[in-house]
C-alpha cells in the first residue's frame, strides 16, 4: 500500500589511496531494484569474491568478478574453532605483506536476512608470498604462520593454537 520507487545501487572501486570511484554503471548495477540484501563468496573459486544480490519481488542478480583473470593474488583462511565454536566467530586474522597489513574479524552476518561464507578472503594483489599471517581466537589463544603461498585456502585449527602474553 506505500509507495516505493526503485533506486539503481552503487558500487564503488578502491583506488589504493584512500580515495574510491563510482564505477556502477561499468560493473552492471544500473537496473533499478528494491535491494533487501547482499552476500559474497567466492562462487567459482577463482579467488575472487562474487556478489549475490537479493531484490523485492525480483529474481536475484549474480554478479562475477573478474579481477582474478588479471593475475591477481588471494588467500582464503578458513577456521576450525573448538567444539562450542566451530567457525571460529570472532576469530581475528591479520595478513602482513610487506609494510601492507590487512585485518578481518570472522562474523557471518552482513544486514538483514544476509550472510557470508565462514571463509575470509584476503585480496593480495601482485603479492605472492605472504609474509605473516596471524590468527586470535576469541579466548586469546593465537597462531602465527610465515612465508605462505598465496592462491590457495589454508586450514588453521584451534587446537594448533597457544596461548601468549602479546595480542595486537
Amino acid at each position: 500500500m506505500f509507495p516505493c520507487t526503485p533506486v539503481a545501487n552503487y558500487a564503488f572501486r578502491n583506488n589504493g589511496d584512500l580515495t574510491f570511484s563510482n564505477t556502477s554503471l561499468s560493473w552492471g548495477f544500473s537496473e533499478p531494484t528494491l535491494t533487501n540484501g547482499i552476500s559474497c563468496s567466492d562462487l567459482d573459486n577463482d579467488g575472487d569474491l562474487d556478489l549475490v544480490v537479493s531484490n523485492v519481488n525480483k529474481i536475484s542478480a549474480v554478479y562475477e568478478n573478474r579481477v582474478a583473470d588479471k593475475e591477481n593474488h588471494y588467500l582464503k583462511i578458513r577456521l576450525n574453532g573448538p567444539a562450542h565454536n566451530r567457525f571460529g566467530l570472532g576469530c581475528i586474522v591479520f595478513v602482513r605483506t610487506g609494510n601492507v597489513t590487512q585485518k578481518q574479524e570472522l562474523t557471518l552476518t552482513r544486514g538483514y536476512q544476509s550472510s557470508v561464507s565462514p571463509v575470509l578472503h584476503f585480496g593480495l594483489g601482485k603479492t605472492q608470498i605472504i609474509d605473516e599471517l596471524q590468527v586470535i581466537w576469541p579466548d586469546g589463544m593465537q597462531q602465527t604462520l610465515q612465508k605462505i603461498k598465496a592462491d590457495q585456502l589454508i586450514s588453521m585449527s584451534y587446537g594448533d593454537a597457544v596461548k601468549t602474553d602479546s595480542a595486537r
